[in-house]
């Protein structure tokens, strides 16, 4: 089971897109286990039992400053931003 956890912002979007390749799928329930937990624009949960957790956000998370990711706008000019380690 896919697990989605936002920021709220991102319900919508999160919904319409697992239901558009009928995924099966739900938001978070903290104390369940996953197969996969995707969180969007948001810390991650201290205990989260998931196989493979997947992390996306435009903005700097503390698990990126934990992790000694920097986040940066792209060098391409393109807007988007991304991690990565320093050196």
């Amino acid at each position: 089971m896919i697990g989605v956890l936002t920021d709220g912002r991102n319900n919508a979007v999160a919904a319409e897109l697992f239901e558009l390749f009928k995924t099966p799928w739900e938001f978070f329930h903290p104390g369940r286990p996953y197969d996969v937990l995707l969180v969007v624009g948001r810390e991650v949960p201290e205990a989260v039992t998931a196989k493979l957790l997947i992390i996306y956000g435009s903005e700097e998370l503390e698990c990126d400053r934990a992790l000694g990711l920097v986040v940066r706008a792209d060098d391409c000019n393109s807007g988007r931003l991304c991690g990565k380690r320093p050196g």
